[in-house]
């Protein structure tokens, strides 16, 4: 019943692009509502089922050399053949083995879902077995599986890095502009930004100014994705990545680069929230008069690190150079309120527990409110913001229940121990975080 492998030019003389898109489901006559149907379905594709779960070849092949109509049949009331269980229960000597004795269309027959047995090889992310389905049919990676995704997509949905970059040679003829878009976000959504750059430096006219689902290109979604530099390689694909996207959208026209840095949010205001200071540093490197960008509130980035408690971000304050009292005057437009102002008011609850325990927590708080009042003028120490109240005042107001909690904590604690080392972390934070609010 088998046939030999198969290469590629063969395989296009049997099918063509729209043939291959309608392949059929698997043989449904051993689910028929029949007396003998079922009793051949518990007698053969339960115990088929159970031994494809486990990777039972030897028992296996004793069942199907006995009934070869079971290599095509579905097994499962959800249409899978043995194909697709010991695809995806992962079992490669299985697959290997039954490949051999399969016909080269049973290969591309779909379960209930629409799925191929090899689009269960790409999700599972096992290069071996699927190269196995491959050598045999060479269309499988072009072949659609639910909802219309091709194989590649789905590992990469499953972050299956090696198996993405396996099918991605195999499936970028069959891509259309959705699919790109579909694989590019995708791919930066589960940190698999080589592929990313990849896909870019394939198509960027297609990509680099390309929107998802929420109308965000692919910097928006980065300026989100602060990078952890407990991996260094990721981090490095990641800048990369952002590096060669910004390298394409500064060339464009005025209109154009509006567009994709202020919509639907602002890119610089979005990655100063998150802190993500890489982004920041490799967009305003390229583009220096970024730093001046104001939201409309009026506020820059630093402002914007000064409220998140982002320390790298508010150092940016020294490449404004002479002009960095310009920044240290401005107002937003809605409370009047200066820098001092904005960080006296209580951290987001993310940015207090970098430290732990009352106590801590309100010397980190008084350490960034003398940081900032350092490049202050002198005459907006006391600026009254639209409620009246001064930055100290603020300060106190937003901070009474902390200044509670700690000073309920030092009182407290009756080990003297714990009061040193308390003291100690603290004293070290403070010349510490001192050092970096100066830059």
């Amino acid at each position: 019943m088998a046939t030999g492998n198969v290469n590629p030019s063969t395989i296009s003389q049997l099918h063509d692009v729209h043939q291959i898109q309608m392949v059929t489901s698997a043989s449904m006559h051993l689910l028929a509502n029949t007396g003998e149907a079922r009793e051949k379905y518990l007698n053969l594709c339960v115990p088929l089922y159970k031994l494809a779960l486990r990777g039972d070849w030897k028992t296996a092949k004793s069942i199907l050399s006995e009934d070869q109509t079971m290599l095509n049949a579905s097994i499962t009331e959800g249409w899978e053949t043995v194909l697709h269980v010991a695809a995806g229960a992962n079992h490669v000597h299985f697959v290997k083995e039954l490949v051999k004795l399969m016909d080269v269309e049973d290969l591309a027959l779909k379960n209930y879902n629409g799925d191929t047995a090899f689009c269960l090889a790409a999700a599972v992310g096992n290069v071996g077995m699927a190269e196995i389905m491959w050598q045999k049919n060479p269309y499988l990676p072009t072949i659609r599986g639910g909802a219309g995704v091709t194989p590649l997509y789905m590992s990469i949905l499953q972050g299956e890095q090696k198996m993405a970059w396996y099918l991605y040679p195999k499936t970028t003829e069959l891509l259309e502009e959705r699919d790109w878009n579909m694989l590019f976000f995708t791919c930066i959504k589960t940190g698999l930004y080589d592929l990313a750059l990849k896909l870019v430096e394939d198509n960027i006219s297609c990509l680099a100014l390309a929107r998802d689902d929420n109308n965000e290109t692919a910097l928006h979604v980065l300026a989100r994705k602060p990078t952890r530099k407990n991996n260094w390689m990721r981090f490095d694909q990641a800048l990369q990545l952002v590096r060669c996207l910004w390298n394409y959208i500064i060339r464009q026209d005025n209109s154009d680069f509006r567009e994709v840095i202020s919509r639907p949010s602002h890119l610089l205001f979005t990655a100063a929230e998150e802190g993500n200071f890489e982004f920041l540093a490799e967009l305003i490197n390229s583009y220096p008069p970024l730093i001046w960008e104001v939201d409309n509130k009026n506020r820059r980035i630093i402002h914007i690190g000064i409220l998140h408690r982002h320390t790298d971000i508010f150092n940016l304050i020294h490449q404004f150079g002479i002009l960095k009292q310009v920044v240290a005057k401005s107002i937003d437009v809605d409370d009047q309120n200066n820098l001092l102002h904005l960080v006296a008011k209580l951290a987001p609850t993310d940015r207090l527990n970098v430290v732990s325990g009352a106590a801590l927590q309100m010397q980190l708080e008084l350490l960034w409110f003398e940081a900032v009042k350092e490049i202050m003028l002198p005459s907006f120490l006391e600026m009254k913001n639209s409620n009246g109240i001064t930055p100290r005042e603020l300060f106190t107001i937003e901070h009474e229940e902390l200044l509670s909690k700690a000073e309920s904590w030092m009182k407290n604690t009756a080990n003297s121990c714990m009061v040193v080392s308390t003291l100690i972390i603290a004293d070290v934070l403070v010349h510490s975080y001192i050092k970096l609010c100066r830059g």
